[in-house]
């Protein structure tokens, strides 16, 4: 049995944590990083909580089934997180997060993986990111459906990326 719906209960942990790694983060880098960081968390780990039904239980039942429960609009620049964006825009984001929520196993895990991921992404210019989340069904369909604004909704994003595994 899963102990938690999503790993950061708080996504401002997530966003701090990514502040204190990197100096600099974009608004558009911050916004892109935190919809391949969900994506990718649903591919490797959804998929390991898929399989778990033939595993012993004790193997999966740490992992959440998302990283963070914050829903993403379909923006004309791809994926947006709205309270992320505004909270961003008035520079209400420090460096500050809860050290805590690496700890154990599965926190040093999901930090490794944080940590792989951001550095890919870091390395990768921000409209590169932008083109990249426009291929994405799930984003193609709420931006078209919803006017430029539409919620995508999880178990898009889940299908998306769990067809590319």
């Amino acid at each position: 049995m899963i102990k938690n719906e999503h790993f950061f209960n708080n996504i401002d942990d997530l966003i701090g944590y990514m502040k204190s790694r990197y100096q600099y983060i974009s608004p558009l880098k911050l916004q892109k990083g935190l919809y391949f960081l969900f994506a990718y968390y649903t591919q490797l780990y959804g998929q390991k909580l898929q399989m778990a039904s033939g595993l012993s239980e004790q193997d999966f039942s740490d992992y959440p089934k998302y990283l963070f429960g914050e829903d993403f609009e379909a923006w004309r620049y791809g994926p947006v997180i709205r309270d992320v964006y505004f909270k961003n825009r008035n520079g209400e984001y420090t460096d500050d997060f809860n050290e805590d929520i690496f700890e154990g196993d599965t926190g040093r895990e999901i930090q490794l993986f944080i940590d792989d991921i951001l550095d890919d992404l870091m390395r990768t210019s921000d409209f590169n990111l932008v083109d990249r989340s426009h291929e994405d069904e799930s984003w193609i369909t709420a931006y078209h459906s919803g006017g430029g604004t539409g919620t995508i909704p999880k178990e898009d994003i889940v299908k998306d990326y769990s067809k590319n595994s």
